[in-house]
């Protein structure tokens, strides 16, 4: 897959940051991501 097709807008993260922020954790908690995990506070 393309680098520039995997890149959104700016504007985007901004009118979909609650949606990107769950995604993101549902990626971090699957069983086929890596065995770290997220945890709120922790960046």
């Amino acid at each position: 897959m393309k680098y520039s097709t995997q890149v959104k807008p700016i504007s985007y993260l901004k009118n979909h940051a609650a949606e990107v922020v769950k995604d993101l954790f549902r990626r971090a908690a699957s069983p086929c991501a890596s065995r770290k995990t997220v945890k709120p506070g922790s960046w």
